[in-house]
């Protein structure tokens, strides 16, 4: 994906509201790792109480698998981070 289809997608997903469709489609394009067999639905049970009036539930999408060269030392040392891919939304944003 060049930067200009980067763009178009980011302003075709997100100015919106949230479409899980397109999200995970911008997910699929975007992130190189995207594994989907760990995506996982939670109840209200799991919402914190701060957020339970704005959320009924969650769900994780996916996680994404990034390596990184970064290191304290001299001699970069490559390293796998599991990141859940997950939408979020602040409180604020759901005030009407």
């Amino acid at each position: 994906m060049n930067t200009q289809q980067a763009r178009a997608r980011v302003a075709e997903t997100f100015p919106q509201a949230f479409n899980r469709t397109k999200f995970l489609e911008f997910s699929r394009n975007l992130l190189n790792k995207f594994d989907e067999s760990k995506a996982q639905a939670w109840s209200a049970t799991y919402v914190k109480d701060a957020f339970k009036p704005h959320v009924a539930r969650f769900e994780r999408l996916g996680t994404y698998t990034s390596i990184a060269t970064t290191s304290p030392s001299t001699k970069p040392s490559r390293w796998k981070r599991k990141w859940p891919l997950t939408p979020r939304c602040s409180a604020r944003s759901l005030k009407t």
